[in-house]
């Protein structure tokens, strides 16, 4: 093996050593940063752009026709409906109290008790739905013997330890889940919207107080996303955009120029005739630092191979 080889090959050399040596040793070089160039980081901007613009599209759409149901419940038009930020920490986690789902920005909130309810419950309660699905249970506390309470397991006439087993046994009913929801005593059913539309905070059975209505909040500045996507859409119209889409959405790095794929950075995992993945990604390392993003991009979009 020659030096040059060797060098390649070293973990030392490379600056990549994980050893108790290297890592205790002091004054040792920081391995580069990898540069990337402008015209990649706009390349990279817009496919990110493309991809998540949708999605803000859709939830702007939905945070507005909330915002239409609280001017209705207000009786004023949707421009006069000033929403109020709720106080949040950066490293807070804002969920849904009901469904347990992460609230990204506008929900309902109860002033006394500060009950938080997402907007997709917010919908299936308007519809006459249970809200949050049949993935929601409810059920009564269950009552804990004297001897449950002491640790006394009850045993059988012959002596052995007797064990529940209905929660795992086929032919038992379930007592949560779909069963717990169709219980007519099940506080769910009973929690329903008004007729205009408002929502009344829970009972207690349910975490909440029952007190008072469930107002429209906000966790981020309430022009902040509008702002956003119109900057977005602005974006998606000039020409910087169209270029860097176009580049982007040529062949796939991963054939060369007769348009076979290259197998160098390739390895056979299957042969399948008539399928398209019998092949996973495997460069080499000076290709992989070359074409890393644009060929999974390719990959993550469906490209057969």
């Amino acid at each position: 093996m020659s030096e040059d080889e060797f060098n390649a090959k070293c973990p030392y050399c490379r600056k990549n050593c994980n050893c108790k040596g290297c890592l205790r040793m002091r004054g040792v070089e920081e391995p580069p940063k990898k540069k990337i160039s402008e015209e990649n980081q706009i390349r990279y901007a817009c496919h990110v752009l493309r991809l998540l613009l949708p999605w803000l599209r859709k939830l702007r759409q939905e945070q507005m026709e909330e915002k239409e149901f609280e001017a209705k419940i207000k009786g004023a038009s949707v421009d006069k409906v000033q929403l109020e930020q709720a106080e949040c920490n950066l490293d807070e986690r804002v969920y849904c109290n009901n469904c347990r789902t992460s609230i990204v920005d506008f929900h309902r909130s109860c002033k006394c008790c500060f009950y938080d309810l997402c907007l997709a419950c917010c919908w299936e309660m308007r519809k006459g739905d249970v809200p949050g699905g049949e993935e929601v249970q409810w059920t009564e506390p269950e009552k804990r013997s004297r001897d449950y309470v002491f640790g006394t397991t009850p045993k059988s006439k012959d002596g052995n330890e007797r064990v529940s087993l209905s929660s795992h046994s086929p032919n038992a009913e379930p007592c949560n889940g779909i069963a717990a929801i169709e219980d007519p005593n099940n506080p769910l059913l009973l929690w329903k919207a008004n007729s205009d539309g408002s929502i009344t905070c829970p009972p207690n059975k349910l975490g909440g107080c029952g007190g008072s209505l469930l107002e429209l909040k906000c966790l981020l500045p309430e022009k902040m996303l509008s702002e956003l996507e119109e900057k977005a859409d602005r974006i998606v119209r000039s020409e910087i955009f169209a270029k860097a889409v176009a580049r982007s959405s040529g062949q796939c790095p991963c054939y060369d120029h007769s348009g076979n794929i290259r197998a160098q950075d390739w390895r056979e995992a299957a042969n399948r005739k008539g399928l398209s993945d019998n092949h996973l990604y495997c460069p080499v390392p000076p290709v992989s630092r070359r074409m890393t993003w644009s060929t999974f991009r390719c990959i993550g979009q469906g490209v057969s191979l």
